[in-house]
């Protein structure tokens, strides 16, 4: 299939955090784009350098401020992990190992040269296991502290930094060997099976650069590209019966929130989206509200999107925030719910992360169900 004509709505955003968050050594670029009926974003970044756990933090941070930097790219007023079907994160991450996270290891060499003289040891022997179970992302990933709900395929090769600039591998010893590079992809729930990894291997004879370059492929299965003829008679809405927060981020100094949510589509299944898009009612003074049927909004669908197998391929994006009287509303993240199950008459029960900037920041539950206008 030819595919250029089903590409389209590119974007294009920048984000500083090298000095003063002004320096552009470090940072970030993102581009948007859509392939058929999905929404793409991929992140290129060159995060915070050096070993230890303070830098750690630092490079969170880095990825935090890349994501709020770029929320131009979302028409959500949200940032990409909520505006977006895939997002790809690629690029100079400089994570680096964190040997005392190995439980096989009976104690840890105190000295760099001896930690070196270890993970070359295992870089010669080819236990990429260990490596793998050293690297700093992963825990902090899982836990949510970090790029919540991103995959990563599987990394059996040599690590990528710090090598000789010549076309054989060979690490220097002035930094313990880390995959600095990476290749991350996140889906919205439901379409973990739409992407797959079909390579990913660093390119060891590329002498450029004191990284050996990552490469991967992927396959992406997209969902319908043609609009569907209206459905000739009632119109079908969107009905909440409950919906709730639960150990949301505070965002005032009381340590609580005026929180409210606002209904978002990537699909654009929503009659009104984006800047017209319909919120809740707001819930004072709490971290953790709940939203009775009569103070949520009923969803209307945009009539070409009436049928039900179009409605089941679909989500809804529902972006929490702050209520401030006097300035700017706070964004507190946002969280994504397929509608695989939804049924006309029948509530389905939801729970779904929320997230904001990468962080996991609580849960929203709810039943929602589909009714004629």
């Amino acid at each position: 299939m030819d595919m250029d004509k089903h590409i389209y709505s590119y974007a294009l955003g920048r984000e500083a955090t090298g000095v003063m968050r002004v320096i552009a050594n470090k940072g970030g670029i993102g581009v948007r784009f859509s392939v058929g009926n999905y929404k793409i974003a991929v992140i290129s970044t060159h995060l915070n350098a050096h070993a230890g756990e303070e830098r750690k933090l630092l490079r969170h941070n880095d990825t935090r401020e890349i994501l709020k930097g770029l929320m131009s790219l979302s028409d959500f007023g949200c940032d990409a992990l909520g505006a977006f079907h895939h997002v790809f994160w690629i690029g100079d991450l400089n994570y680096r190992l964190n040997l005392e996270q190995v439980q096989s290891l009976e104690s840890v060499p105190e000295s760099h040269d001896d930690r070196f003289k270890l993970v070359t040891s295992w870089i010669e022997s080819r236990e990429w296991d260990k490596i793998n179970e050293a690297d700093e992302l992963r825990p902090d990933r899982s836990a949510g502290r970090v790029l919540t709900g991103f995959q990563e395929g599987a990394m059996l090769f040599p690590p990528t930094y710090k090598v000789e600039r010549a076309s054989e591998l060979q690490y220097r010893d002035q930094r313990i060997p880390a995959y600095c590079d990476r290749i991350l992809w996140r889906s919205m729930p439901g379409l973990d099976t739409a992407v797959t990894q079909t390579s990913l291997e660093p390119l060891l004879t590329v002498p450029t650069s004191d990284h050996k370059p990552l490469r991967a492929t992927f396959s992406i299965r997209v969902k319908h590209m043609i609009e569907r003829p209206p459905t000739l008679g009632r119109r079908l809405v969107l009905v909440f019966d409950e919906l709730a927060g639960h150990a949301l981020a505070d965002q005032d100094v009381t340590g609580k929130s005026d929180v409210y949510i606002t209904f978002q589509s990537a699909d654009g299944i929503l009659k009104y989206n984006g800047s017209n898009a319909k919120s809740t009612r707001v819930q004072h003074s709490t971290l953790d509200p709940t939203w009775a049927a009569k103070e949520i909004p009923t969803l209307a669908l945009r009539p070409h999107e009436q049928q039900l197998e179009l409605i089941r391929a679909c989500h809804i994006t529902m972006v929490v925030r702050d209520w401030d009287r006097a300035s700017r509303h706070d964004y507190m993240g946002s969280a994504q719910v397929p509608l695989t199950d939804v049924d006309v008459g029948a509530a389905t029960p939801f729970e779904a992360e929320v997230t904001r900037f990468g962080v996991r920041q609580g849960t929203l539950t709810g039943a929602f169900r589909l009714a004629l206008a």
